[in-house]
């Protein structure tokens, strides 16, 4: 439940190194005009206007990415986010959802896109960049983090001058799946833009041995933000490592243009990027999950938040709780669609959340998963309810309790499920790689019995405590 912050999280390379664009307190402006020139080579896409470089101590960014985020997201959308999180599962309890994501930003960023101001702030100083000097190792060029953070930084300035990425991301602010989706996207396209440049071309195997090498990214992030919730790390190391692959995906169909092509018609959930054959091969949308309760004040409740979870944080969520993480990933492949509404009553949070899975099978398999889940969380939190009925299942959580039945009921009865269906990205045909160019072209059920009695009507209810 990260909504708007992706806005700036996009923009954000989460390395630290020794600039060698730096030296004692100043820009090495020769050095930046290279990059600038040589990531539109590599990018095939030139800047629309200049992107101006500004060296910050990080005490100073710190206090930029702060304010930045109060711009985006109110305390009070924070403080809803991260109660709401909680009360599924997604968030430890009483989470500074806020103080999380700054101490992320704070720990791991060493350069960003300031997709508002149209600046490229560089941190004075920096760490070692660990995994990415290892990337950049197996291209020969250990010596050039430095300019492949900027060049990524950079491949998003073009991003937003060419493709308008700030207004997109805006657009999807209550929609966490898409966002995030998008922001893959960006990142993947980034990342391997950045790489290209240092390396000075990138054949189709190197792409495969990037992509491969990226996977050891979780580790090493976990081991870097120990303290950080996983349902606040884990989106971002999604970013770069399912981004990466999937963009792959469109450079060995063709080329940088038809990884231009992907922001025109951008996936529209994370399924797509878990599975890129849903968005390159049969372009397969997602429900759009709806209920209409909260429009108005409910009982005294009031919505506050929408938001959409989709595959991917629903994953996180239940690797989070379940022992085995092949039964997280099995049944967040179930997922179809989904919508969730953040309610408050004076101080008092609840949340509606309506999932909308493969089938009945599906639906009753997370069912009983989510269950034992529910049962498990810290008694100040309080999943209520646990509904199913279809290929559909129904969590009310939080501090709703004498309402949570006529919340339940008025979910199901205004609920609605509609499938997406906009025109599929054109197919891009596989092209061989041109020896002539310098940057090169690329051509990646057992039965199981029901643990609870289902209602004539279909329904399947349960309640925890």
């Amino acid at each position: 439940m990260r909504g708007r912050y992706f806005v700036l999280l996009c923009a954000l390379a989460f390395v630290g190194c020794a600039y060698q664009l730096v030296h004692k307190g100043r820009i090495n402006q020769s050095q930046v005009r290279a990059v600038k020139q040589g990531i539109q080579h590599t990018r095939q896409l030139s800047f629309k206007t200049d992107v101006p470089l500004l060296l910050e101590s990080p005490a100073e960014a710190r206090k930029i990415l702060s304010e930045e985020l109060s711009r985006k997201i109110s305390d009070e959308e924070f403080r809803n986010e991260g109660a709401g999180g909680a009360l599924v599962g997604l968030y430890p309890q009483g989470i500074d959802l806020k103080a999380a994501n700054l101490k992320l930003l704070e720990d791991q960023v060493a350069a960003f896109y300031d997709g508002d101001e149209k600046i490229m702030v560089l941190l004075s100083g920096g760490t070692d960049a660990g995994l990415w000097f290892g990337l950049a190792q197996f291209i020969g060029q250990r010596d050039a983090v430095g300019q492949m953070v900027l060049a990524h930084e950079l491949t998003h300035a073009l991003q937003d001058q060419h493709f308008d990425l700030e207004r997109k991301l805006d657009q999807l602010k209550e929609d966490d799946d898409r966002t995030l989706a998008l922001s893959a996207v960006a990142e993947g396209d980034a990342t391997l833009a950045g790489f290209d440049y240092v390396a000075g071309g990138l054949d189709p195997a190197t792409v495969d041995k990037l992509v491969s090498d990226l996977s050891a990214l979780p580790s090493e992030f976990v081991k870097d933000t120990p303290d950080i919730a996983p349902g606040v790390s884990e989106p971002v190391i999604f970013e770069y490592t399912a981004g990466a692959k999937f963009v792959a995906q469109a450079l060995r169909r063709g080329g940088w243009s038809a990884v231009d092509a992907i922001y025109a018609k951008p996936p529209q959930s994370t399924r797509q990027v878990m599975h890129p054959s849903l968005y390159f091969e049969h372009f397969t949308s997602p429900v759009e999950v709806a209920f209409r309760c909260f429009d108005e004040p409910f009982d005294g409740w009031r919505k506050v938040e929408d938001d959409t979870l989709g595959e991917f944080l629903l994953q996180v969520l239940l690797k989070i709780h379940l022992k085995r993480q092949s039964e997280a990933e099995l049944l967040a492949g179930y997922w179809r669609g989904d919508h969730m509404a953040i309610l408050r009553k004076n101080s008092a949070t609840a949340v509606a959340w309506l999932l909308v899975l493969e089938s009945g099978y599906a639906a009753d398999r997370f069912y009983s998963a989510y269950q034992e889940i529910a049962a498990s969380l810290p008694e100040g939190l309080g999943v209520r309810r646990v509904e199913r009925k279809g290929n559909s299942v129904l969590i009310v959580a939080g501090e709703a309790a004498p309402e949570n039945r006529r919340i339940a009921d008025c979910v199901w009865r205004t609920a609605t499920v509609h499938a997406l269906a906009p025109a599929a990205p054109t197919p891009m045909p596989v092209r061989a790689p041109s020896p002539t160019h310098h940057h090169a072209v690329f051509s990646v059920r057992p039965s199981m019995t029901s643990s609870h009695a289902e209602a004539a009507d279909g329904w399947a209810v349960g309640t925890s405590r």
